[in-house]
């Protein structure tokens, strides 16, 4: 069975959620207010990635039951991270892990590649880096529909993508 876990996912990556929900078999969506975005039969979990030890439980309690995890798409900041791996690092071997990155946010390589690093051996793991805008200053200048194209096209493809102007 396919079990996708979508966390942070439910803003500007709507789009990418909604299309990609579509070819699973069960879907959990994370979020500080999960429960007041709609989504088929998916189950939603409030939680908020800012608070490890919450996050941790709240999503161990929901996925107790539940077909393993074989996909995720990640949205959180690095404040985050350590959150978001301890969740990750509980997934099957051979899993995989599609992060969104904002390059104006923090280093974005070097972020990229300690993820790579640590997942390495077990999971799949790529990354899709928000640039800017033409003109702009930072990902927030993107279009979620810009965004969830290049999330959709990460997906088909299985290789790191750029969205809008990196540098």
């Amino acid at each position: 069975m396919s079990h996708l876990l979508a966390i942070g996912a439910t803003g500007m990556l709507e789009g990418a959620l909604r299309t990609l929900a579509y070819g699973f078999e069960e879907v959990t969506h994370v979020a500080r207010r999960a429960t007041d975005f709609e989504l088929n039969s998916a189950l939603p979990v409030n939680a908020d990635w800012a608070d490890a030890q919450e996050f941790l439980t709240a999503l161990n309690v929901a996925l107790f039951d539940r077909t393993p995890v074989s996909d995720a798409l990640v949205w959180a900041h690095d404040a985050g991270d350590r959150s978001v791996m301890g969740l990750l690092m509980g997934m099957p071997e051979g899993a995989r892990v599609v992060h969104v990155h904002g390059a104006a946010d923090s280093d974005p390589a070097g972020r990229i590649d300690s993820w790579r690093a640590m997942c390495a051996e077990r999971l799949r793991y790529t990354a899709v880096v928000l640039g800017r805008g033409r003109g702009g200053s930072s990902y927030r200048d993107l279009t979620h529909e810009g965004i969830c194209d290049g999330v959709l096209r990460e997906w088909r493809t299985e290789r790191d993508v750029s969205v809008g102007e990196i540098g």
